[in-house]
């Protein structure tokens, strides 16, 4: 089915499918076999539902994709994709939960596997500048979960671990251009010493939001 958006009543199956493909634009694009490899989902069963084959998605198909969903750290609801009403989804920050350690205390590098661990595509990153002050200070750790290709362009506002086609890997706020898969990488800080505050156009390959940042003792 295509994704040109068109007019379907809420409660049709066309129109739960289109939801439905929005939800995994949303989450960075994973293909169907990833969702079902993370998930358990099965692909042809997402495959059914995003197409609106047969009876397309089922209430019971919806609570299984917003539990699947959530854990891609998209915050959707099954009124909203089941029904069409109620709030729209958005992403949002989840709390890693607490490690299990002996130590009364977990260092920052203990932390950032664990969050690894949990995101398989998942990034860390260390500022090393006062490019994105006051927001992110020297020393500071972030982490985030890595978006592709189309789904770049809704990050566009965002604060996100940026990856480049030069092989550097960036904390910036992505700006839009006209042209497709590039962007314009700002530092926030108006007083930053950093050498070249925008990067103009800069073509990426990944860019992942902030969801996580690490501050106190590193090690």
């Amino acid at each position: 089915m295509s994704d040109k958006l068109e007019q379907y009543p809420p409660d049709s199956k066309e129109a739960r499918a289109q939801r439905l493909r929005q939800l995994r634009k949303m989450a960075g694009q994973p293909s169907r076999k990833t969702i079902e490899r993370r998930c358990g989902l099965s692909a042809s069963t997402l495959r059914s539902y995003e197409d609106a084959d047969g009876v397309g998605l089922t209430e019971q198909g919806a609570k299984v994709v917003v539990t699947i969903y959530q854990k891609l750290d998209i915050d959707c609801s099954v009124s909203w994709l089941y029904h069409g009403c109620g709030q729209p989804p958005k992403h949002y920050v989840r709390a890693v939960p607490a490690l299990k350690l002996s130590e009364p205390t977990n260092t920052i590098e203990q932390e950032i596997n664990y969050f690894k661990q949990l995101h398989p595509e998942g990034i860390t990153l260390e500022c090393k500048n006062d490019a994105m002050l006051p927001i992110y200070r020297y020393g500071d750790f972030v982490g985030g979960i890595r978006h592709y290709t189309t789904a770049l362009r809704s990050l566009a506002g965002r604060d996100c671990i940026v990856e480049i086609k030069t092989g550097r890997v960036l904390l910036r706020r992505l700006q839009l251009t006209r042209s497709s898969g590039h962007f314009n990488l700002v530092a926030i800080n108006p007083d930053t010493h950093i050498e070249k505050p925008v990067l103009y156009s800069a073509e990426i390959l990944s860019a992942a939001p902030v969801i996580r940042i690490w501050r106190g003792k590193k090690w």
